[in-house]
């Protein structure tokens, strides 16, 4: 063999090597320092000349290379260098992960059943409430007697009166307009609501529950009465005071006096009255009375 052959065989066999390490480095990703790819070379072409020596040394018959066999040698010298690469960073192969299981989607915990007892020992709830329920009955009427037309007016809500002989009456609503003074109570029971003028109680009944309530009509009456003793007026009784009771719940139907009205006909009754007995004076008058009254039981009562 010619030093050209033996040229030739090197050149085709060291470019593909030395690409497959470029090509090796690019595809795995991983950074090949430089001393270690010359000194991989130097071995390597130190093992390529001694082989090459032995076989001039023997007499062999010469074999042409084809393509194939240069392939093959590449092939070789690219498992070859992935080996030698590996044992000396020390890489250990990656494991092929599993895909993860799709989970599956839990089941909601079973609700725990409890025995329902035949008869609670727990006292049941009164058709009627003085508190939340109550509240909530003013301020729908409050709410209600801003809307009610007129030029001036003046509302006072929730005012406690006491009289000279110690007894105290909590009145609901209060309007001074042009056209008088209008006393509010506010009822908000539920249920169907029976009862005449004359008649000290009402009933109520809800289902086959039946209650019994001192006459609101009676009770507004009394309101007014301690009203005009404190207000001190000489000339007050000269003013109209209008009784009016309402029903929040819209269930007074079956109660047949004139004054004794539903929520929803509240604006239309008081918008019915048209006669103007009060000036804007006497309307500030009795209302900034009234306002003193109130806050003077306010801070008694803290």
């Amino acid at each position: 063999m010619g030093l050209f052959d033996t040229f030739i065989i090197c050149v085709v066999l060291w470019i593909p090597t030395l690409i497959s390490i470029v090509l090796i480095s690019i595809i795995r990703n991983k950074e090949i320092d430089l001393q270690t790819l010359l000194n991989f070379i130097k071995t390597s072409k130190k093992r390529k000349n001694e082989k090459t020596k032995n076989t001039l040394d023997k007499p062999k018959k010469t074999k042409k290379i084809t393509f194939f066999q240069i392939i093959k040698n590449v092939i070789k010298d690219l498992k070859e260098l992935d080996r030698t690469y590996d044992e000396q960073f020390q890489l250990k192969p990656q494991s092929k992960t599993k895909p993860q299981e799709e989970s599956k989607p839990q089941k909601p915990p079973e609700p725990q059943m409890y025995p329902i007892p035949r008869k609670s020992s727990v006292p049941q709830t009164p058709m009627f409430e003085p508190g939340i329920k109550g509240e909530l009955g003013e301020y729908l009427v409050a709410s209600r007697l801003r809307e009610t037309k007129s030029s001036v007016k003046r509302i006072i809500n929730n005012i406690v009166i006491k009289a000279s002989d110690g007894r105290t009456s909590q009145i609901d609503h209060i309007l001074i307009n042009e056209f008088g003074i209008f006393v509010v109570e506010t009822k908000n029971y539920s249920g169907n609501i029976y009862g005449s003028l004359t008649h000290q109680n009402w009933l109520q009944y809800v289902g086959d529950r039946k209650e019994s309530f001192y006459n609101p009509v009676m009770q507004n009456e009394t309101h007014i009465k301690r009203l005009r003793e404190v207000l001190c007026i000489e000339h007050l009784y000269q003013y109209k005071i209008y009784s009016i009771v309402v029903f929040v719940q819209n269930n007074a139907n079956k109660i047949d006096i004139a004054n004794v009205i539903n929520l929803s006909d509240l604006i239309p009754y008081i918008n019915s009255f048209n006669v103007k007995t009060m000036t804007t004076n006497e309307i500030e008058s009795i209302y900034h009375q009234l306002l003193t009254i109130k806050n003077q039981n306010y801070v008694h009562h803290l």
